[in-house]
């Protein structure tokens, strides 16, 4: 299946093999994407993933962090129209994708 077939994924994070791959559109483009590598032992490892878009300054940002490692941040540029709908995913299986093994805490959505 064919990822664009899905839509503009405002904001959207996959698990591939290795990696995380951070989507979202740019103005006409709906397949705006940054993978971040992950550690090849995930299991066990505590990860914070935060993933936001700035309006004003055109930017999806993320920041990643596995266990006592450093932030990796991303930014990929991002124009935005405000969206009238969000949709959010958590785990689960969504049309092909399969859910994330492993715990969610202290998830926040924020949409101001």
């Amino acid at each position: 299946m064919n990822d664009i077939g899905i839509g503009d994924r405002t904001l959207a994070i996959w698990q591939g093999r290795g990696y995380y791959h951070f989507t979202t559109y740019n103005n006409g483009n709906p397949n705006n994407i940054n993978n971040v590598p992950f550690p090849a032992q995930l299991d066990g490892v505590w990860t914070f993933i935060y993933y936001s878009h700035n309006l004003d300054k055109k930017q999806a940002i993320s920041f990643v962090k596995y266990g006592d490692a450093d932030f990796i941040r991303n930014v990929i540029p991002a124009d935005h129209t405000p969206p009238r709908v969000l949709k959010f995913y958590l785990g689960g299986q969504h049309i092909v994708y399969k859910g994330f093994n492993g715990q969610f805490s202290d998830i926040i959505v924020s949409a101001k």
